[in-house]
């Protein structure tokens, strides 16, 4: 089935799904963000995840994610109740602290959700802008880790 990735991706987030454990589900790039999915196969996130993928480990509370949400509320731009932001930041924050360079590794996907969220608000996407924005948050969450590391030594 011929679908956008940031969709799959976002279906997977919002149940619970590691976006790594997943990838088996994408089988073909079809160009522009669309992707040719199998959504038969088994990793495909058809339903609420309990957890049996997504190992739990001490919630993480800083990273790219948290950092990018400070940026973005410095614009003027603040999570909402009804947005995704929340989940997608901590998801940032995890999977970065999981698999360090994820987020550069996901940059598009990332791109793909401030874009979508963009939309719903009726804000101009400047994608350069807000891939700068995403660089500086990973820069910025790699100088505090390492700070912090450097104090706990």
């Amino acid at each position: 089935m011929k679908l956008l990735r940031v969709d799959v991706e976002g279906r997977a987030d919002e149940r619970g799904y590691d976006p790594d454990w997943i990838l088996p589900c994408f089988v073909k790039d079809l160009g522009d963000g669309y992707w040719e999915v199998d959504v038969d196969h088994e990793r495909y996130p058809r339903e609420r995840n309990v957890g049996v993928n997504k190992p739990e480990k001490t919630p993480v509370t800083e990273g790219p994610g948290t950092e990018l949400k400070k940026l973005l509320a410095f614009a003027g731009i603040k999570s909402s109740p009804s947005c995704k932001c929340n989940a997608r930041a901590r998801t940032m924050d995890t999977m970065e602290a999981q698999f360090p360079g994820w987020c550069l590794r996901h940059i598009d996907t990332i791109l793909g959700w401030l874009k979508e969220e963009s939309s719903k608000r009726k804000i101009p996407f400047i994608p350069f802008a807000a891939e700068q924005a995403v660089k500086l948050s990973i820069r910025r969450a790699q100088k505090k880790a390492t700070k912090q590391g450097q104090e706990g030594t």
